[in-house]
């Protein structure tokens, strides 16, 4: 028993490939059904297509490479933080509040900026992907940095007043209120971060809500 190959699987540049070394006389029925994959532009189109959206799933799949280049980024500050803390006389801490909203807001404004300028952090740098505009995917704007990290900067700034009017207020009721209102702020902050995750998985291009904010893409270079 022969196995017949299936030359409907094959590539266009397969094809030509087998139909110049086949044996035309002892094979003909399989020369005549490769002259006709070549011939049909269908078969070419589906197959063209077949390759247009591996290349595409392959340059927007940037999930892990985003994940390590968050890690890296995160990493590059520990070193800036030790120095910061023995500076400015605080206690490096995850348990430290001021410690904390201070590094936040050092991480967003270092995340827009680089963003802005470069569309990469250093993390993305070293994992080879880049923050490009959805439209034309080139380099984006300050303004569209600002607003792919719009809310992420509100939810900093807004733990921020609230921590700093807990620490100076007197008034319990007020202590009361700032509590649930930090509460509910970090509880919106987690909440955002999953939304973000979920978003990348239900979409082509991996865009997280962020993306949609700023009319961005991330790309693989």
């Amino acid at each position: 028993m022969t196995n017949e190959p299936d030359f409907s699987q094959y590539s266009y540049n397969e094809l030509l490939d087998v139909r110049a070394s086949i044996d035309e006389d002892r094979f003909p029925e399989r020369v005549q059904q490769i002259d006709e994959l070549l011939k049909d532009p269908n078969h070419l189109i589906q197959e063209r297509e077949i390759h247009e959206n591996t290349m595409l799933r392959v340059k927007y799949s940037t999930f892990w490479r985003r994940f390590f280049a968050n890690t890296i980024d995160g990493l590059i500050f520990i070193p800036i933080l030790l120095i910061e803390s023995r500076l400015f006389n605080f206690e490096f801490s995850s348990s430290n509040t001021t410690f904390q909203m201070f590094n936040s807001i050092q991480f967003v404004i270092y995340v827009v900026v680089m963003h802005g300028l470069c569309g990469q952090t250093i993390g993305k740098m070293i994992c080879n992907v880049k923050v490009v505009d959805h439209d034309t995917e080139r380099d984006i704007s300050m303004t569209q940095s600002i607003k792919r990290s719009s809310v992420d900067v509100f939810l900093t700034l807004a733990l921020l007043i609230s921590i700093t009017a807990l620490t100076t207020t007197n008034n319990n009721d007020y202590k009361i209120l700032l509590g649930v209102g930090i509460f509910s702020l970090s509880f919106a902050s987690i909440a955002w971060a999953l939304s973000e995750f979920i978003s990348m998985l239900f979409n082509k291009k991996r865009r997280a809500l962020h993306d949609f904010i700023g009319q961005t893409v991330v790309i693989r270079e």
